[in-house]
Parts: structure tokens; C-alpha cells; sequence
């Protein structure tokens, strides 16, 4: 089978089709399995009488990828192929798949884009403005009987509508582009694309956040941070009396027209970098005064050095897609380098969450109060200076405000100047 770190991978994506929607149900099986990308540009559907042969198929071609799309496949999907492989007498461990990753998980918790659903069919309706192909559930197995074609056709679309979400929004070309910049090993990028014990938001941001400060250290000669004891991870849940969040302004009722969001540029990165927080310059005579403790200058925090550098690197890789973009570079090229922005912005976002997670190598309590505290502080200050502009503020969180404006100063321009 290919490895996940070959410079063009080979990508595909996957739907199966059941009896029934319980994994747990013995009686249940795999009707159809349809498989679609970069192997099988027209698709396939593998459809057999015995369930065994359909797996068996969908098992040899699914190790010709590098990877797997699906959609809730963490959920259904993977589940549902383990549960069955071990009705037939598999033990799943002994069967190598690709990696596999959720595009709905991606979609909502890594990408954060906001939906009123997360099913395929509402995404795929509001971003392709096509959905899910109608079908009755309840006569599946009248279908897979008499009606073969129908069932294929609709299994296949789902496969398609993914693999065109994918192309819209780049869900494997931005994970892809975190495992790299990460440095994670075949064992961590499997176990970050699935459901982990310590999840932040559906993926188990620590293990891309450890490869970066890793590398960090080791490059630098630094001590890596160490796993904490059980003990130790008692002892610091125990000592968070209070966890301040960010500060949310009580919002004016009613439905507002005219409305303009402020936004801090990476609010919380900023108090890292500007304060220099983190578990290595932590000094009680350090010589930077925060809310909480103090902080040395004498060196730059770990943390606020890998900040630095990806700041650094994202503007550097925003450059390379634009000259790329006008050199007339192929729709995959690009995907990769928009992968790649999207992956460092995100790593840029990560860090504070570590600081307040008792289980976290980065964990530590007193940089985690500041970052939000000083943050608090700098939206209050934000809506006081509006009103005293003459603004009607309507609302604030975390690192916004919202304000309404005149219908002629409802404009980019007039934003701008303030």
C-alpha cells in the first residue's frame, strides 16, 4: 500500500450503502460500496451478492490510495466496515486501509465553517447548489434485488458530491498540509484524522502542536516539553479555581440593519507573542509584568518562537500562491498552497487551547489567564472607544464588536476609517 508522505498522493472518496442504519445489528450488511477520485474519475460502485466479496473488493482498491474521503464516515462508515468485518470472522486490525478522514469533521471543526446542518445534503445543497439524490430507505434491499442500477447511481453520487466538496473547500490538501508541516509519522497522522481520548473540537490537536514544538526544540537545543503524570494532571486540575474565558457583551435585543464586525487580527496569538508567554520564560523576576506572574525577555518563549515563524512562513507561502495563481498554475498546485495557508493560520489559532489543558506538555495556567484576560481588556477598551465615537454598540465576543452605523457609513470605506 502507498504512503500518505509521497509527493502526489492518491486521494479518493467513498460511500457504502447499508440495510440499516444500526452498526450493531448483526442482521444489518453492506449493500454497495462506490468509490470515486483520482483512481476512478467516472467512479465505480462495487455491488456483489455476498457481502463478503463487496468488502473484499472495496479492501484490495481501497489499498490502492493514499488516503480515503468520507462524510460522517467516523461516525458510520469506518464503524460499520469493522463491525462487519468481524461478523465474517476478520479481525480488523489485520486489514490495512489508507488513512480515512471525515470531511464533515474537517468541514466543521478544522475549517469552522458555521452550517445549520452538517449533512451531506444540506452542504452539498448550499455549496453546489446540488444535493443528495432522492431515494427511499426503507426499500433498500427491494432496490439491491430488482433495481441494482438505481441503487448504484445513488450511491455513487454521494461519493461524487464529496469529492467536489473536497475540490471546493481543499479538506485533504489543508490536513495534509498540517501532518507535514508537523512532521507527524504514519502512526500520529492516523491517529489525529480519527477520534482521539484528547480531542479539542473533533481531532486531537496536540499531536500536530507537539510536532511543532518538537521540532522546535531539537532544532534549537531546548528540553521538549514532558507528558505530565496522573498525579501531575490531578494536582493541576485541582489548583484551576477559575478558568477565565473571553469577554462577551450583552447583546442589544431586536433585528439590526446597517450592522459592521470589528475583529482583532489573531487576538490570542498576539498576547502570546507580546507577552512572551509560555512554561519556559515563566520567572518571578522577569521583567515583563503581565496580569498573572512574570515573564522574562532574556529569551523568546517557545511558543511565541514558533508563532514568529509562522507568521513568517504564511505570508511567505500567500506570496508563492498569488505568483503561482498568475503564472497559470494547475488547480492541484494551488490547492496544495491554500492547504497550506490554511494549515498554518490554523496552527497560529491552537496554542492557547493547550495552555489551559491539564493533560497538555504546554500546559500552563497562568500564561492561559493572561492571554484571555488581556484579551478581555482589549475588546472593553474597543467598545469604549466606539461609543465614545458615537457608535451604537450591539455587541462583543472574544475579539469582535459589532456596531451599527448609519445607512450611508454602511460601507467598506467608512469602516476602514475608523
Amino acid at each position: 500500500m502507498m504512503t500518505v508522505i509521497d509527493e502526489t498522493p492518491v486521494i479518493g472518496s467513498f460511500d457504502l450503502e447499508t440495510v440499516g442504519l444500526d452498526i450493531a445489528d448483526p442482521e444489518n450488511r453492506i449493500l454497495s460500496i462506490s468509490l470515486y477520485g483520482d483512481l476512478y474519475p467516472e467512479g465505480i460502485v462495487i455491488m456483489y451478492p455476498d457481502e463478503a466479496d463487496t468488502i473484499a473488493s472495496f479492501v484490495r482498491k481501497a489499498q490502492r490510495h493514499d488516503a480515503l474521503l468520507g462524510w460522517n464516515s467516523e461516525e458510520f462508515d469506518v464503524p460499520m466496515l469493522l463491525a462487519r468485518l468481524q461478523i465474517h470472522g476478520v479481525d480488523p486490525n489485520q486489514v490495512p486501509l489508507p488513512i480515512i478522514l471525515d470531511c464533515m469533521r474537517v468541514h466543521e471543526f478544522i475549517l469552522r465553517k458555521g452550517e445549520t446542518s452538517y449533512t451531506l445534503d444540506h452542504v452539498a445543497r448550499k455549496h453546489l447548489k446540488e444535493g443528495k439524490l432522492p431515494f427511499d430507505f426503507n426499500r433498500m434491499m427491494e432496490f439491491f434485488e430488482t433495481r441494482k442500477e438505481e441503487l448504484a447511481r445513488y450511491n455513487l453520487h454521494d461519493a461524487m458530491l464529496v469529492w467536489r466538496l473536497n475540490k471546493q473547500f481543499g479538506y485533504w490538501s489543508t490536513f495534509d498540509a498540517i501532518v507535514k508541516r508537523a512532521g507527524l509519522d504514519d502512526y500520529n497522522t492516523r491517529r489525529f484524522a480519527g477520534r482521539s481520548q484528547k480531542e479539542d473540537g473533533g481531532f486531537a490537536w496536540w499531536r500536530p502542536l507537539m510536532g511543532l514544538v518538537t521540532q522546535f526544540c531539537k532544532r534549537e537545543n531546548r528540553p521538549v516539553p514532558q507528558w505530565p503524570s496522573d498525579r501531575e494532571k490531578d494536582l493541576r486540575r485541582a489548583m484551576v479555581v477559575e478558568r477565565p474565558g473571553g469577554f462577551v457583551e450583552t447583546p442589544t435585543p431586536g433585528h439590526h440593519k446597517n450592522v459592521i464586525e470589528f475583529d482583532f487580527k489573531s487576538l490570542y496569538p498576539t498576547m502570546i507573542q507580546t507577552f512572551n508567554l509560555g512554561w519556559d520564560t515563566d520567572d518571578p523576576y522577569g521583567d515583563i509584568k503581565p496580569n498573572f506572574g512574570r515573564y522574562t525577555s532574556s529569551r523568546r518563549s517557545t511558543i511565541a518562537a514558533i508563532l514568529d515563524e509562522l507568521i513568517e512562513e504564511r505570508s511567505a507561502v500567500k506570496r508563492e500562491y498569488e505568483e503561482r495563481k498568475a503564472a497559470g498554475a494547475t488547480t492541484e498546485e494551488l490547492a496544495a498552497l491554500k492547504g497550506r495557508i490554511e494549515a498554518l493560520k490554523i496552527f497560529h489559532n491552537s496554542f492557547y487551547g493547550q495552555m489551559y489543558a491539564p493533560f497538555s506538555p504546554m500546559y500552563h495556567y497562568n500564561s492561559a489567564k493572561n492571554i484571555t484576560t488581556h484579551g478581555q481588556e482589549c475588546v472593553k477598551l474597543m467598545l469604549e472607544r466606539m461609543r465614545e465615537m458615537g457608535f451604537n454598540v450591539i455587541a462583543g465576543d472574544t475579539d469582535s464588536t459589532y456596531v451599527r452605523t448609519p445607512p450611508e457609513n454602511f460601507n467598506k470605506e467608512s469602516a476602514l476609517a475608523l
